[in-house]
């Protein structure tokens, strides 16, 4: 059939005929003519597209229910690794199956893989906790050790006064009696050199106290002169031992009594460590002690004190070490060693 035929308009008459392509040879036997209707062509036109579109749609949902079952087969286990991973950061180490027989063999192996690193770092876990449950204790004993040693420093600074007191007590009796201007120099550089002692004995407290973290400086006080004047007395006789002569000289605007405010005791250690280190390294020739004062304005001073010595002095190329403590160095023919706080050896110092 080439186009439908209207069966219905009472036009039976208009056939048509097909052209069947035989040849002028060929004996034509009969004609077959067709009609359709073109409702039921309507609808089976309808019947295709619903059934195209049924078998459409099955043949998209069984492909997804197989593409979601293979993702299925493939997420699966990266979710279960994902999940493995988090517990390891929240410290759960419990070691985990290693797949089935489904897994592919990359899998089975990162599994593997991260109950090994869970088996290490519960070890690892195990070790810290013994290490800091040590520590802990070492710091407690170390605490009780250095409570003790605070308590016994203590102790032994408040035993020490009571005869050195006795000592200063018996000083002063004796300065009462006639006395040779000799013996009396000796007893006033006996009752320095004890007053030293406890000055001494009051910085082993503090040394407690910096250990604690509670050490302040004091304002107190005091004659400047006399207090470096004192401080040189003491480390006279010791000089002289050594055949060296020791002398203070002072300088610049020198009230007549230089009273000021400040830390006595600190002040006379950082005198006394320098004298003392001069003495230390110097073979012959003189130590000279020269202070300084300059006024300001509102009552203030500047001091410049210098404890210079004979010394053979610090090479150059050495002076940014003169602060390092107990840096050994070649000095003459004798292996010596600078004292903690007090520099290098032989050498001068100054201050202001």
């Amino acid at each position: 059939m080439q186009q439908p035929l209207d069966l219905d308009s009472g036009r039976t008459t208009e056939w048509f005929t097909p052209e069947s392509g035989l040849r002028a040879s060929a004996l034509r036997v009969g004609t077959v003519h067709v009609g359709v209707s073109r409702d039921l062509l309507a609808d089976r036109q309808r019947d295709i597209l619903w059934t195209s579109l049924a078998v459409g749609a099955s043949l998209l949902l069984f492909t997804m229910l197989i593409i979601q079952h293979h993702l299925n087969t493939i997420l699966y286990p990266v979710r279960q690794i994902s999940s493995r991973v988090s517990r390891l950061i929240n410290r759960d180490y419990t070691k985990g199956p290693t797949g089935n027989r489904s897994s592919a063999q990359e899998v089975v192996d990162i599994e593997r893989q991260l109950n090994e690193l869970a088996t290490h770092l519960a070890n690892l876990e195990t070790s810290r906790e013994q290490t800091l449950a040590a520590s802990e204790s070492a710091r407690q004993k170390a605490e009780s050790a250095n409570q003790a040693k605070s308590e016994f420093l203590a102790t032994m600074s408040h035993e020490l006064r009571t005869p050195l007191n006795g000592v200063l007590g018996m000083i002063d009796l004796i300065q009462e009696d006639p006395l040779t201007p000799r013996q009396r120099d000796y007893l006033t550089t006996a009752r320095q050199s004890t007053e030293d002692l406890l000055t001494v004995i009051s910085d082993i407290l503090d040394f407690s106290r910096m250990e604690s973290g509670v050490l302040k400086l004091s304002n107190q006080e005091f004659d400047l002169q006399n207090l470096i004047r004192n401080c040189t007395a003491t480390y006279r006789q010791v000089a002289e031992e050594r055949g060296l002569s020791l002398s203070v000289k002072f300088f610049g605007d020198w009230p007549d009594k230089p009273l000021v405010i400040g830390d006595a005791p600190r002040l006379r250690q950082i005198i006394a460590c320098l004298i003392d280190n001069a003495i230390k390294f110097t073979s012959d020739g003189s130590i000279i002690i020269q202070a300084g004062c300059f006024g300001l304005e509102d009552h203030c001073i500047v001091l410049n004190c210098a404890v210079s010595d004979s010394g053979s002095g610090i090479p150059i190329e050495r002076l940014p070490d003169i602060f390092n403590s107990f840096e050994q160095l070649q000095h003459g023919d004798d292996r010596s060693m600078a004292e903690p706080g007090s520099g290098w050896p032989w050498c001068s110092g100054s201050w202001s």
